[in-house]
Order: C-alpha cells, then sequence, then structure tokens
C-alpha cells in the first residue's frame, strides 16, 4: 500500500467580468448577454459576486467587497451567497442569461464560453506578476490556450487530529509517511460506537477533487496524463482500491457518513471530539482555533 499523501487541492474559479467592468473599455457592455453595466439609483455600477461560502468566510468576502468599493468610488460589490445548490443556482443564472459577474465556479468547461478571456487584462496589468502563481494552477481555468480565471482558494489538503482523543486511546499521533493500513489501524482502535465516536469522517457523496488525492497516492489516476482516456486508468486496480479503503472503514463502523442531506458537517463533528481523524483544507483551520480543539495535522 502506498504512503498517504492528502495533496488534492479545490478549485475555485473567479471570471473576469469584474475585470472586463472595471476597466476602462468604453463598450460599456457585459460579456454575459450585452446589456451593459447595472446602474442603481444614484448612478453606481454594481458588480455581482456569487459565492457558495457563509459564516465566516462569508463575512470575509463581504469585508473585502467593502474595502473595493472604498478603493473604487462609484463601484458597488453585491455579494451574493448562493449557499446550497450552487451549481444548479449558477446553471439557472445563465439559462436566464442573468449571470453574475463574478463567481466561484467549480465546473467552469461548462461556462466557459459565456466568460470572458483574462489574457488582455493580464498582459495589461502592470501589477500582476504570473510567478507569483504555481503555473501548473492554470490549467483548471484554461481552455484552448486562454486563461478564463484566476485561481484561488487552493489548499495542501491534510489529516486533522484530535490529539485528546488519541491520548484517551494511547494511540501515537500519525506521522508522515505513514501508510494506507496504518490510517485503517488508526480508525478502527479510535472508534466506538456505543459511544457514537468513529476514527474518521467521509462525506457521503465526495466529488472528484475530494477523492483525486486519495488516488494519487496509492498509485492511481482518473485519466491518462495527456487527457485523453479514462479506461484503464479511473478502473484500474490502483483507483479501485484506493476508494475501496473508504467502504471498508464504513463496513466495519471505523467511519461514519458526515455532511449529508440533514447531517452535521465533518468540521463540526470534528469539533464535537466525535470523529478522531478529518481530512480537509485549511477552511476549518480558524474555526478549530475558536474552538479551542487540541489537533494537529499530517
Amino acid at each position: 500500500m502506498r504512503k498517504i499523501s492528502f495533496l488534492a487541492m479545490i478549485l475555485v474559479l473567479v471570471s473576469a467580468f469584474s475585470l472586463a467592468a472595471c476597466s476602462n473599455s468604453s463598450s460599456g457592455e457585459k460579456a454575459s448577454g450585452g446589456t451593459g453595466e447595472e446602474k442603481d439609483g444614484k448612478g453606481n455600477t454594481t458588480l455581482r459576486f456569487a459565492t457558495w461560502d457563509s459564516g465566516e468566510a462569508l463575512k470575509i468576502q463581504q469585508d473585502i467587497a467593502k474595502k473595493f468599493e472604498e478603493k473604487n468610488p462609484g463601484v458597488k460589490v453585491q455579494v451574493e451567497a448562493y449557499g446550497d445548490g450552487f451549481d444548479q443556482k449558477l446553471a439557472a443564472s445563465f439559462g436566464a442569461k442573468n449571470p453574475p459577474d463574478m463567481m466561484y465556479m467549480w465546473n467552469f468547461p461548462a461556462y466557459y464560453e459565456s466568460l470572458e478571456p483574462l489574457d488582455a487584462y493580464l498582459e495589461g496589468d502592470t501589477e500582476m506578476d504570473m510567478d507569483d502563481f504555481y503555473q501548473g494552477l492554470f490549467n483548471y481555468s484554461s481552455m484552448n490556450g486562454k486563461v478564463y480565471g484566476m485561481p484561488a482558494g487552493f489548499t495542501t489538503r491534510v489529516v486533522y487530529y484530535n490529539k485528546d482523543l488519541f491520548d484517551a486511546a494511547n494511540v501515537p499521533y500519525p506521522k508522515d509517511g505513514w501508510t494506507w493500513d496504518d490510517f485503517q489501524q488508526i480508525s478502527k482502535k479510535l472508534s466506538d460506537p456505543s459511544k457514537k465516536q468513529y476514527g474518521v469522517g467521509i462525506v457521503p457523496e465526495p466529488d472528484t477533487y475530494d477523492l483525486q488525492g486519495l488516488v494519487w497516492s496509492n498509485g492511481g489516476s482518473f485519466i491518462s496524463a495527456d487527457g485523453k482516456a479514462v479506461k484503464g486508468y479511473m478502473n484500474s486496480p490502483e483507483t479501485i482500491e484506493s476508494i475501496q479503503i473508504l467502504s471498508n472503514l464504513l463496513k466495519d463502523k471505523s467511519a461514519v457518513l458526515v455532511g449529508g442531506k440533514n447531517q452535521q458537517s465533518g468540521d463540526d463533528i470534528f469539533k464535537a471530539g466525535k470523529i478522531a481523524m478529518w481530512e480537509s483544507g485549511i477552511w476549518p483551520l480558524a474555526g478549530f482555533k475558536e474552538a479551542k480543539i487540541n489537533f494537529g495535522t499530517v
């Protein structure tokens, strides 16, 4: 079994409509429908930003919007929290020819033809240094040689572990180089279904971004290196084995499903001390610190 390497990254794409609206262009047309900039009753230009975030993350975005408005008089940023069903709501807005000007985006290839290419803006921005970004990230936001979104929110994924639960079970903390066998054994030792306590939480409907780090760490892949073949990769023994691990953890009650419909999120259950390990990125870090959870990462 290969060593664990949770290095999958979450894709967040920000479209270029805001740059188009804020530029010195005199066309005044929006790429989404050519209806022109939206003006409020005071003559301000309104830019709509769609986000899937809530809570503290949403507040941070609202604060950023306010600071942007302070530096750009005459421009108002309307933060729209779509919440659950983000992709469906976004698709509906495009279908109604009333999409937001800026947006977080997962499935950007489905919409890229309606987005404004960023290349001209990037080349004309003297303060933009493309070397500040890992160039590989633009593979996620480019189509046919054009850039349609800026990478944002990428993060190394880690396993958070509750030190208090490990100490109570006399289980050593995990270290770099641990294997999937180690992970499964530790999960079992830290599970006590009678107390509704489990070794790890698993999302019931993970997407490819959640799973690809797991698959890669076991020597598998969803697709060939040239992006042209799925057969032999998606169904390779390595890929199947890596995903089967999650099923095995659930079957022997070393793991519990979290974050599904009418279920608490994995973040909340981890904070409640009911799962000993939780795989995620940087997003829950502030909440864990605020809740004073005694945790480590690996």
